[in-house]
């Protein structure tokens, strides 16, 4: 009976976490289980929950696609097919009809999708699938597509025990189609580079020639269908078409092409097998001419976040260091000192933030100061010298200067004197002692001002606290002066 009571908890278990999607978990379980019983006498113990859950996918994504098909978990079915294969011949039947129903309502995503997940939907749905996207040139969720199946082929690899990881799960599962899909992926490819070179070239057939690349090195690397060279030579168009249009406030895309491009393994094999041909591709006169553009462009505007990180992404393929010292001068010869600074802290510059420098951005703060003399300004200056730790002091040449600066400007305008008297020691100065007859007389006086206030104020309280007093009467005269009032009345 104990054991019975085992089992039973144990199947109890393993369908709820069925239910509630942990199928990993589950088919540990499920492992457990097989110690008690046999194998078929187990499969229609679980049958239901793996039923039951297999049709909340299909539910779900066939009602939710369009709304919800970033989050829908494709996981959950190649998990199912995976850990529990028993039942998949007959659940191929629904995955099939679940397919062909959405391409009939037009949604080739959904059966794309569907397809990349499971093995055991049919493989000639999937090359419908890739054929439909090619006509209407819709690279993107093609590339979805093959993204899909290339992570559930790593799932799967990610699940085999560690004594069989010499095995290898193949992308499509069916050679003949996966060589007609490279066939019909490869004739496109070919349609959108004789686009390239003629009068009809430009950033789409760029970027549909590059895109259908990537899925043909990175994913159909097997069939050989285009060379390493290939890819690289097609990526550079695109790359210096997106350069070209690239927008100064958004360039994502650009950083995202360059992000897969370095870490396509087709990318990495040329690089590292033919570098000079490689460095000949991407650092071309034309190449550099755009990039070049761009980056003057990106610092012209103060974006030095974004130049910073176009400049990281092409390390080791484009250097930018003479455009980087040739806008620095072009910043000191028109006095823009502090944003030539705040460039070379954000580009990595730091050999180019010398002391004579931060000399000129001071002074010239400081002549901002003068010519705009309120709070924020003196806030600018006292926020630079605390960064840059000014000392006044190392600077003989100016030391009088500012300090004559700072008197002034607290005589002129007292009600930022405060603000001003927070520099001198930032600045390592000592202010004088030595100060103006009107400010010497006001401090002597200020006791004396103080004392006659204190007299006056009292004296005025003194008079409301005796005028809101009720007169006092005299009573031996209260009763005859009522008597009085009361005769005049009779009378």
């Amino acid at each position: 009976m104990a054991i019975v009571g085992e089992l039973e908890g144990l199947i109890s278990n393993h369908n709820l976490l069925i239910s509630r999607g942990q199928i990993v978990e589950a088919a540990k379980v499920k492992e457990l289980i097989a110690g008690y019983i046999s194998r078929r006498d187990m499969l229609p113990r679980l049958y239901k929950a793996i039923r039951d859950k297999f049709e909340e996918f299909l539910y779900c994504a066939e009602t939710n696609f369009e709304r919800f098909n970033e989050i829908i978990n494709y996981k959950h079915l190649t998990q199912l097919e995976f850990f529990y294969p028993e039942y998949f011949n007959e659940f191929a039947r629904d995955l099939k009809q679940s397919a062909e129903k959405m391409i009939s309502l037009g949604n080739y995503l959904y059966a794309g999708l569907l397809c990349a997940s499971s093995i055991h939907t049919d493989r000639k749905i999937l090359y419908n699938v890739v054929e439909y996207f090619l006509l209407q040139k819709n690279y993107a969720d093609l590339e979805r597509v093959f993204e899909r199946l290339e992570e559930t082929r790593q799932l799967k690899m990610s699940y085999k025990p560690q004594q069989s990881l010499t095995e290898s799960f193949s992308l499509i599962s069916d050679p003949e189609i996966t060589q007609n899909i490279g066939k019909l992926i490869f004739e496109a490819y070919s349609e959108e580079t004789k686009k390239l070179e003629t009068q009809l070239g430009g950033y789409t057939p760029a970027k549909n020639a590059y895109k259908l690349a990537t899925i043909l090195t990175l994913y159909l690397s097997d069939l050989g269908l285009i060379t390493d060279s290939s890819l690289v030579s097609t990526a550079t168009l695109y790359f210096k078409e997106l350069a070209r249009r690239a927008d100064m406030d958004n360039l994502d895309e650009l950083f995202e092409f360059l992000e897969k491009f370095k870490n396509n393994p087709a990318t990495k094999r040329f690089a590292g097998e033919n570098p000079e041909m490689f460095n000949s591709y991407m650092n071309s006169p034309d190449v550099r001419d755009v990039l070049g553009e761009l980056m003057r462009n990106l610092l012209g505007k103060a974006k030095f976040d974004q130049a910073k990180r176009l400049d990281e992404s092409l390390e080791g393929i484009i250097s930018f260091t003479p455009i980087f010292k040739d806008h620095l001068a072009s910043l000191k010869e028109n006095r823009f000192f502090i944003q030539a600074i705040e460039m070379a802290e954000k580009l990595q510059l730091k050999e180019e933030i010398t002391d004579e420098l931060k000399l000129e951005a001071f002074r010239k703060l400081m002549d901002d100061l003068g010519k705009n003399p309120v709070k924020a300004s003196v806030q600018r200056v006292k926020k630079f010298c605390t960064k840059y730790r000014i000392n006044v002091q190392t600077y003989p040449q100016i030391t009088e200067e500012v300090i004559s600066k700072l008197e002034e400007l607290e005589r002129q305008n007292p009600e930022i004197a405060w603000d001003l008297s927070q520099l001198y020691p930032i600045l390592n100065l000592e202010k004088k002692e030595e100060e103006s007859s009107t400010l010497a007389m006001g401090k002597l006086f200020e006791p004396i001002v103080f004392f006659f206030s204190w007299i006056f104020k009292m004296f005025v309280h003194l008079i409301k606290a005796f005028a809101s007093r009720s007169p006092q009467t005299v009573p031996g005269k209260t009763g005859k002066s009522a008597k009085a009032v009361a005769g005049s009345g009779t009378g």
